[in-house]
């Protein structure tokens, strides 16, 4: 049982609770900071997702931020760890 509240990149489960936030491209510096600052301001060590059309493999960034398509996203349980 998953409840998502509208705050566009928070999920609860009574195990888990992750952030995510989805963005259609990172085509620019200016985009990439917008879509990633709301992790940086969390305070916590919840695991944080970025959805994106075109990201190729998934892979974690060096600020621990886990980056997926929105394909493989949609058709791999990453919400479960």
């Amino acid at each position: 049982e998953w409840v998502v509240l509208n705050l566009r990149q928070v999920v609860l489960s009574r195990a888990n609770t992750h952030y995510i936030q989805s963005a259609f491209m990172m085509d620019s510096p200016e985009k990439k900071r917008r879509e990633l600052y709301p992790f940086s301001i969390t305070g916590n060590s919840f695991k944080k997702i970025l959805v994106s059309r075109y990201e190729a493999l998934p892979h974690y960034d060096e600020d621990g931020v886990f980056h997926v398509g929105v394909i493989d996203f949609l058709l791999n349980d990453y919400l479960s760890d």
